[in-house]
């Protein structure tokens, strides 16, 4: 699944992504969760993730954002997000990030 936040530029970016991994059009659904907006808890957003199933992409703004991976990670904090910056969660643990500058994916290593 692909969830963004309903911020326009956040929208568009989870459009962007969905047809970069499947031009012919049989990528994931791009799915709006409000609570992915600027100010809410990440408890909430984590909640309804967790509905998506085992794999999911959150597209989002910070402080928010790096907030949900610190939640989702169990962590005191995670590294902050660039704009136009993604995350990949696999079973519950963010993985990678896409560098936006040269449309790379890291591995998302956390100690």
């Amino acid at each position: 699944a692909i969830v963004t936040s309903p911020l326009v530029r956040a929208v568009q970016t989870a459009e962007l992504v969905q047809a970069a991994l499947k031009p012919d059009g049989s990528a994931p659904w791009v799915q709006v969760l409000p609570s992915l907006a600027p100010g809410y808890p990440p408890r909430l957003p984590a909640e309804e993730l967790a509905t998506f199933g085992v794999s999911v992409l959150v597209v989002g703004h910070e402080p928010g954002i790096s907030g949900l991976g610190a939640f989702l990670s169990s962590r005191p904090g995670f590294p902050p997000f660039r704009p136009g910056q993604i995350c990949a969660l696999e079973r519950g643990q963010p993985e990678w990030l896409l560098n936006p500058e040269s449309e790379t994916f890291e591995p998302l290593l956390l100690g």
